[in-house]
């Protein structure tokens, strides 16, 4: 993996906010970076329609499926 650069700056934002966006043109890093920042949290992808309906239908029940750390 390219060594990132905002590797630490993620990791330093991290410590004082409890969400940070990391957010870029498709194809470009953005998921291979956070899951090897943070291999021990869960992702889920916005891109299925199916998460989207989910979320739109029952956001709460959604967000409570899903494990405490997720990305």
């Amino acid at each position: 993996m390219i060594d990132r650069a905002l590797s630490a700056e993620i990791t330093r934002l991290l410590a004082l906010y409890k969400a940070i966006a990391v957010i870029g043109p498709r194809q470009s890093g953005k998921t291979t970076l956070c899951k090897n920042l943070f291999p021990e949290y869960s992702y889920f992808s916005l891109d299925l329609a199916s998460a989207v309906e989910e979320i739109a239908h029952s956001p709460e029940l959604f967000f409570r499926s899903l494990p405490d750390c997720i990305e």
